[in-house]
């Protein structure tokens, strides 16, 4: 059955996935980022006449492919900024929370045609409007080309984050015609999509598109200042691509730039996730992400954030030989480069876990200091400057899979649960039917109500710096004050 929907460029033609929920897909928000348009900003789409066919989601960017990205698997094109709604209702005169999803991926893979991303249990046991958004990734999305291409280029550093803007801008613009209401806007995301929440909270040009934000597994530490990494980076990627100069980059073929791509990442391991990243300008974003909220910037933001206990575990998927044999000397780049810790203080760190874990391995404890510097520190940072003027939710993800115990709480096991992903082979043959029901109700409750708490959960206070409770999420939830604080406290005392 033709489900037909209208958007200020035109009408489109979505489908009906299940008995109350509608489907629409691979929307342009955008005029497709190709040719003289590349390394630009994103630019408004022209209207359309016709109906256009959103019964198909639309390719990802470019990008390599990754046995554990979904996406990566899918149709890659150039022209990639698309959008996709699921909603119960069109002109039907309801006024649903939205809720839109960034994706992760490390800035250089992921896309919304990964299954787990499906929104209809969103729309169907919330009826909450879901949006999924598509933004240009790896050199197309976050290349420092000021040096190169002056003025005219002066985005290109942050043209990922302005296409997450325009999509924000198309959502505030049109989702009263699917049903939602643009004065309640919750962006959520996970990894880098929480990083990117996290960005556009101090982004200047996203000020009135968004009111909640949901952080998951990423803030600011998937980001870098202005003159730090982009341009050593820039060099990187026009050496793999075999050119030297802003022609040659303007003239690369999709596949030169895949290929490229996955050139550099391969041989950067760890560090492949600091490549591609928001760069704090002063322009696009502050200088100091931190001290701009901490003034209280983002005051009319509610916030909800959180991390996994074991973070880091996931990458044992990619480099568990060397994360187990020799988990120092891997991680060491790391350490030193990202963390910016010396000898002694890895040490100190090191003793610190080896007193609180006396059981965890050697390998363990190392990967553990990477959690901790990427991740669950950040975290913190981020309670601290928000909840001083404004809401502020934190969770503890704590739920391990019984089919890959090793990994324990890693990154992104909770997004089964969010996205009520039942199936998901995370969970085996016993999924926690009760927890992926409470997590994802507190998604809905906090997008509805400005609240994550609702019937099914214990009482989830707001964050404060005398006791700084978090939800821990595990079979039985419970919230705990400050939870591993020993490790939070070392950690902040060794970076100072």
């Amino acid at each position: 059955m033709d489900i037909i929907a209208k958007t200020y460029c035109g009408k489109i033609r979505g489908l009906k996935v299940t008995g109350k929920v509608l489907r629409f897909t691979g929307i342009p928000y955008a005029k497709p980022p190709v040719g003289a348009l590349r390394f630009k900003a994103p630019v408004d789409h022209e209207p359309w006449t016709e109906i256009k066919d959103a019964t198909e989601f639309g390719p990802t960017s470019i990008q390599p492919y990754d046995e554990w990205e979904g996406a990566s698997k899918g149709p890659q094109s150039e022209d990639c900024l698309s959008l996709n709604i699921w909603t119960q209702g069109i002109d039907d005169n309801k006024r649903r929370p939205v809720m839109v999803w960034i994706h992760g991926g490390g800035f250089f893979t992921g896309g919304t045609t990964d299954p787990l991303y499906d929104g209809t249990f969103f729309a169907e046991r919330g009826d909450v409007v879901l949006v999924s958004i598509q933004y240009r990734l790896g050199a197309l999305g976050w290349l420092y080309l000021d040096e190169l291409g002056g003025k005219e280029f002066h985005c290109s550093k942050n043209n990922g984050l302005l296409d997450q803007v325009a999509a924000l801008k198309w959502v505030k613009n049109n989702i009263t015609n699917f049903g939602g209401d643009p004065d309640n806007i919750t962006i959520f995301g996970e990894s880098v999509g929480g990083s990117s929440v996290s960005a556009l909270m101090v982004t200047p040009a996203a000020k009135g598109l968004f009111n909640k934000v949901i952080a998951q597994s990423g803030t600011f530490h998937h980001s870098r200042t202005q003159k730090k990494r982009g341009p050593h980076y820039r060099k990187v990627f026009m050496a793999a691509c075999g050119v030297d100069d802003l022609n040659g980059l303007m003239n690369l073929s999709e596949e030169q730039i895949r290929s490229a791509t996955y050139e550099i990442t391969e041989e950067a391991t760890f560090m492949a996730d600091r490549m591609f990243m928001p760069t704090f300008d002063g322009d696009v974003l502050p200088d100091d992400p931190y001290n701009y909220i901490a003034e209280g910037n983002t005051s009319d933001i509610l916030l909800m954030h959180g991390s996994t206990k074991e973070e880091y575990h996931y990458w044992l998927y990619y480099y568990e030989e060397i994360m187990r044999n020799t988990p120092r000397e891997a991680m060491m780049g790391l350490y030193k480069d990202v963390f910016q810790l010396s000898d002694d203080q890895i040490d100190e760190l090191y003793q610190c876990l080896t007193k609180y874990y006396p059981h965890k391995s050697e390998s363990d404890k190392y990967i553990d200091i990477a959690t901790w510097g990427h991740f669950r520190s950040s975290h913190a940072r981020l309670s601290a400057a928000q909840s001083q003027h404004s809401p502020t939710w934190e969770y503890l993800f704590e739920w391990s899979s019984p089919v890959d115990p090793e990994k324990g709480s890693c990154h992104a096991i909770e997004l089964p649960f969010v996205f009520y992903n039942k199936e998901n082979e995370i969970f085996g043959e016993n999924p926690p039917i009760t927890l992926i029901e409470q997590v994802q109700n507190a998604w809905i409750s906090f997008a509805r109500n400005g609240d994550p708490n609702h019937s099914d959960l214990p009482v989830w206070p707001r964050y404060n710096m005398e006791y700084k409770p978090k939800m821990v999420f595990n079979v039985n939830p419970r919230v705990e004050n400050d939870p591993d604080g020993v490790l939070r406290n070392k950690w902040e005392e060794v970076m100072g």
